[in-house]
């Protein structure tokens, strides 16, 4: 059903054997309530390339079918809302979706993380990986993802960010985190803390102001196996104790790509 011209969701009739819908590339900007809950059994929702806001996205949209006066959660397991026209989502709009593992919602026009989207994401506990590349973010509130402790990937590409997120420290359970194409002059001791001692691989390539990486940069992520640092046209200095090993701690680092697109370049 991608690729045509439908401006609305209707409610769909029951079907059991369904387990992945594709609705992207329409000028969808309206979602009957009640219109996913008759497939009982769809575990993948693709939505990318339509003219959503967030005023489509409701509870009732996403509600299962009822199961005496309540109703049971959808079974949903992937969600992707990408390139559509959300700036905000209602705090409970993803009430019903208890089974969501993976989240997109690049190239949507949020510029915030506001209260509402906040809360609405910190409702599912099951979420393994959240997309929020190219949303125009500055920063990630606090305690935004310190919730979601089943949290692994964390996509955060082509934002405003002009440091690391210090929040991006309480995903304890983060393997991968893409920092990529972000106004970074800077790395330093700090921006990454103990919080990511799981984080297996870390994207920070396409900076476009990075100059400098400095000591200890990498010292606290233990676990770390790959690491992106390439097409950044202005690093030109890395320090040698960026990977400083402190006593007693091992960085694992089995792949390396640091040095594409990098002129007069400086181990101190």
């Amino acid at each position: 059903m991608g690729n045509n011209l439908l401006h609305e969701v209707p409610k769909l009739p029951r079907q059991e054997k369904l387990i992945s819908l594709n609705l992207k590339r329409n000028r969808i900007n309206r979602m009957e309530d009640g219109a996913f809950k008759d497939l009982i059994n769809l575990k993948e929702l693709y939505l990318q390339y339509n003219n959503l806001t967030g005023n489509a996205i409701t509870q009732d949209v996403f509600i299962g079918l009822y199961n005496s006066s309540a109703p049971e959660p959808m079974g949903i397991e992937v969600l992707d809302l990408s390139y559509n026209y959300i700036k905000s989502i209602d705090s409970h709009a993803f009430t019903h979706l208890r089974s969501l593992k993976r989240l997109f919602l690049a190239h949507n026009p949020l510029k915030d993380i506001s209260l509402n989207t906040g809360l609405a994401i910190n409702q599912l506990q099951n979420l393994q990986e959240l997309d929020l590349s190219q949303t125009g973010l500055t920063r990630i509130p606090d305690h935004f993802l310190t919730d979601l402790t089943k949290l692994q990937v964390l996509t955060l590409a082509g934002n405003n960010f002009q440091t690391v997120p210090g929040e991006v420290n309480f995903a304890h359970n983060l393997r991968h985190l893409n920092l990529n194409a972000n106004p970074i002059e800077s790395l330093t001791a700090g921006d990454f803390q103990e919080g990511l001692s799981t984080l297996r691989e870390l994207d920070i390539s396409g900076m476009p102001v990075l100059r400098n990486v400095g000591a200890r940069t990498f010292s606290s992520l233990r676990s770390l196996e790959v690491l992106r640092m390439s097409s950044n046209p202005f690093l030109s200095v890395i320090d040698s104790r960026a990977f400083y090993i402190i006593e007693g701690d091992d960085i694992t680092l089995r792949e390396v790509r640091p040095f594409s697109v990098i002129n007069e370049m400086q181990i101190l």
